[in-house]
């Protein structure tokens, strides 16, 4: 199953917005600086979708706000 996250780095709260099946928008409290935000943000996706946060990877957007996620069911 593959996602489209756009997510929101150094916000003031937290929080996670479904868009549709495959896209949601994701604050996240975090710089996106060494990787902290990307970090944040699989730990909240995990517990949100409530999924084991090992099956979940990064495809694209490593260093972007768009990220494409695929999970493993």
């Amino acid at each position: 199953m593959f996602i489209k996250i756009k997510l929101h780095p150094k916000s003031k709260k937290k929080h996670i917005e479904k868009i549709d099946e495959e896209k949601y928008e994701i604050w996240v409290k975090s710089k996106a600086e060494q990787n902290f935000a990307n970090k944040e943000m699989l730990t909240d996706i995990a517990f949100f979708l409530k999924v084991d946060q090992k099956k979940i990877k990064i495809i694209s957007g490593h260093h972007r706000p768009n990220k494409m996620l695929e999970i493993k069911i």
